[in-house]
């Protein structure tokens, strides 16, 4: 899980939780609490992972996608300390999560061992567990544990069993082995914690309210549970008395809420927690590149390659840089232009587009044998075709709102290395398009390091969440335009946990 869905983790599991205090948790509306707060942690754990794509249909327009290169930004990492805090942080998380899993099998075990080393009992269809020890009732799945005197001298109050057993009808053990196998992997989300204590809590006002409508002394009922308080605690997934709740216990039992009130507030926790559950989607949702201008990108695939190495040396000036590109593009317009318009027209009658249309790409001459070569951007086969015109040409070119050596200096500030594993020197391209809005859309980075790739892509997406690109103009008017970025990193005398 990358650092944006933790992130949108705990802001949701946040909100759940600010909701239930301010709005739910002072009134009684326990049923309604008990599925509102298991609610917000099953939408806590599934909104970061779900993406809905926006999708954003241009004008088909006739349109040119305007190719340009950023020089290779070559990054080099001095001999630096082995400590990696990206991997102590990974191991960390899974020596905790392995301890509260462990836990968590050990806990179940024990009450297991329990049940089957004491004497079982059934009455009324109730599972008794007859332990040999003094202790106050708890209740686990279908067993109430009890103290075997006890229950064969029938010394223990009916409202205690009443208590226990409305933990059993009702299934609560169910409710703490979730959240508890939750926290054993989401340990680190604080409001987990309290969302968990705020379950058992709502646990106890069910039992009291079940007790106290079968008996109605309720100053009785509160002397139990005073009495009853400094028992030992049994189990993590144990239902008992043992809680720092009293007050709150007491003052639940004698508040009355209106039911017009009820129904006003189930209303409000129900579309607030919608609202967070969009919210929270909505934080998570990526703008799709529409069809037209993901065509448009697709066909300048093919003019790509051959253009990539005549950019990738950095001893060329900027005028030569210039004339290879136009001398490039006449070539492959010469060559390609009979062919775009049969794939056009046989788009048009069929509806369907094989890879097999598309004219290959020129071949690219050999680089130097320490340039690893780039893997090709798959063709999409979902795109649409629509006419191009590869002789227009833009009046003003795009550019970063710092300018392209400002995108450069950010580039290195915002790269971490250590998230790199490798030896010598290893090389990325990262492309990218630039919409009419000056908005960054499809980072792509090709290469053979995969750990350098992520980093070089989210480095980009850093830049550009904070900084906008200024598109480039034909015409007086905003157009697509495409980026390429190589970025080659060396590795010296470093050494990785």
């Amino acid at each position: 899980m990358d650092s944006s869905k933790i992130i949108l983790l705990l802001g949701i599991s946040f909100l759940c939780w600010l909701i239930y205090k301010l709005v739910l948790a002072d009134h009684k509306l326990f049923v309604f609490n008990r599925f509102f707060l298991l609610g917000a942690v099953v939408i806590s754990l599934i909104v970061p992972f779900v993406q809905i794509d926006i999708a954003q249909e241009n004008n088909l327009v006739t349109r040119t996608v305007n190719l340009y290169y950023i020089q290779e930004v070559i990054i080099g990492t001095a001999p630096q300390s082995s400590f990696n805090w990206y991997k102590f942080i990974v191991y960390g998380y899974i020596a905790i999560t392995t301890f509260f899993i462990i836990r968590f099998i050990l806990s179940i075990l024990q009450i297991a061992h329990r049940i089957y080393k004491n004497e079982n009992k059934t009455v009324d269809n109730i599972h008794y567990v007859l332990l040999d020890n003094k202790q106050i009732p708890y209740c686990f799945l279908n067993y109430i544990f009890v103290p075997r005197e006890d229950f064969i001298n029938r010394n223990i109050e009916s409202e205690i069993l009443q208590h226990e057993q409305a933990h059993l009808f009702q299934k609560h053990t169910l409710d703490i082995m979730f959240i508890q196998l939750v926290l054993a992997f989401a340990w680190f989300n604080p409001f987990f914690w309290l969302i968990k204590q705020s379950i058992t809590a709502n646990h106890e006002f069910l039992a009291d309210e079940h007790t106290l409508r079968l008996s109605k002394d309720i100053q009785h009922y509160r002397k139990l549970i005073i009495s009853k308080t400094m028992a030992p605690y049994h189990n993590q997934f144990a239902s008992n008395f043992n809680f720092l709740l009293t007050k709150k216990r007491f003052i639940m039992m004698t508040k009355q809420t209106s039911k017009n009130k009820v129904r006003i507030l189930k209303l409000s926790g129900a579309a607030l927690l919608i609202a967070a559950t969009a919210f929270g989607i909505s934080m998570n949702a990526k703008e799709k590149e529409s069809i037209t201008t993901s065509l448009t990108a697709k066909l300048d695939e093919i003019s790509d390659s051959a253009l990539a190495l005549a950019i990738s040396k950095s001893d060329t000036t900027k005028q030569e840089r210039k004339a290879i590109i136009s001398k490039k593009i006449e070539e492959l317009n010469a060559d390609t232009a009979i062919k775009r318009a049969e794939i056009i027209k046989k788009y048009n009658k069929s509806g369907e587009l094989k890879n097999s249309d598309f004219p290959p790409a020129p071949p690219v001459p050999p680089t130097h044998p320490a340039d690893p070569p780039t893997p090709p951007i798959p063709p999409d086969p979902m795109a649409k075709l629509i006419p191009i015109s590869p002789s227009e040409k833009v009046d003003k070119e795009a550019t970063f709102s710092d300018g392209i050596e400002g995108f450069r200096k950010l580039f290195s500030q915002n790269f971490d290395n250590s998230k790199v594993d490798g030896k010598g020197t290893i090389k990325t391209t990262a492309s990218y398009i630039i919409d009419q809005n000056g908005d960054v859309k499809n980072i792509v980075t090709t290469g053979p390091n995969q750990s350098l790739n992520a980093e070089v892509k989210r480095t980009i997406e850093v830049i550009v969440a904070e900084k906008k690109w200024i598109p480039a103009q034909i015409n007086g008017k905003n157009v697509v335009s495409r980026f390429r970025f190589p970025v080659t990193i060396n590795f010296e005398g470093t050494k990785k946990l």
